[in-house]
C-alpha cells in the first residue's frame, strides 16, 4: 500500500475519509502535515479537515481549516456556510449572520443560508 504524501492526498480528496476516522482517531493531524507538503492550494483538503475536525468536536480547529478553503474559493457559498456554522457552534451569532447572508447573496443552491438566517 502506497502511504506518500500524495496518496494521502487522495485519501483526503476521496469518500474513504470518514471511514478512515472510525479506524484512527488522530488521522487528522497525521493528514494535515502530509497534505500541507502536497498541495496547500487545494480547497477540498482543507474543507474534509474542517469537516473532520468538526465531527471531532474540535470547533475552533475546523473554524481555522474552513477559514483557509474559504481564502482559496471566496465566491463559493458552501464555504461560506461551513465559516457561519462553524462560528454558530462557537457561539459567535453575529459573524455567522455575516456568513449566512453573504452565501445568500451569492447564490445558496440549497437554500439553506436563509434558514440559518431565520433562526
Amino acid at each position: 500500500m502506497n502511504t506518500g504524501p500524495s496518496a494521502i492526498a487522495r485519501l483526503i480528496r476521496s469518500n474513504q475519509l470518514s471511514y478512515l476516522l472510525l479506524q484512527l482517531p488522530f488521522t487528522p493531524i497525521i493528514m494535515n502535515f502530509y497534505f500541507t507538503e502536497v498541495d496547500s492550494r487545494d480547497f477540498r483538503a482543507w474543507y474534509g479537515l474542517g469537516q473532520t475536525h468538526e465531527i471531532l468536536k474540535m470547533h475552533h480547529y475546523s473554524l481555522y481549516y474552513y477559514q483557509q478553503a474559504l481564502k482559496l474559493r471566496p465566491n463559493d457559498s458552501r464555504m461560506l456556510m461551513a465559516v457561519g456554522c462553524a462560528y454558530k457552534l462557537l457561539n459567535k451569532p453575529q459573524q455567522a449572520k455575516i456568513c449566512f447572508w453573504k452565501a445568500h447573496m451569492l447564490g445558496d443552491p440549497e437554500g439553506i443560508a436563509l434558514t440559518h438566517l431565520a433562526k
